[in-house]
């Protein structure tokens, strides 16, 4: 609740995103889909919670820096810090959760 995630885009496929090849597309309920721009370097902020969706019809890799936050502070049982070299997947959170205070995200 009352969270934040920012892209930073830092491989956008120029062409694809031209071509309609790359769309980011965020589903509002009363407005419709609404494509917002990948440019590399620009930097954006979506609510995770509404629905989109994201293709990527190009050749090579569509690339973003991920930066979540909460506007309330997270407890400190909840911190997790990487080691060096340490691999933590998005379809892996619960792995790396076993490390955390109570075994959960």
């Amino acid at each position: 609740q009352h969270g934040h995630r920012i892209h930073v885009p830092l491989v956008v496929p120029a062409a694809a995103a031209a071509s309609g090849d790359l769309n980011f597309v965020m589903v509002h309920e009363g407005r419709g889909d609404i494509n917002v721009p990948l440019k590399e370097g620009a930097v954006f902020e979506i609510n995770n919670a509404v629905p989109h969706r994201v293709s990527n019809d190009a050749d090579t890799w569509r690339i973003h820096l991920l930066l979540d936050f909460a506007e309330s502070p997270i407890p400190a049982s909840n911190h997790y810090e990487l080691e060096q070299g340490q691999e933590c997947g998005y379809h892996s959170l619960d792995k790396c959760a076993q490390h955390m205070q109570g075994n959960k995200w």
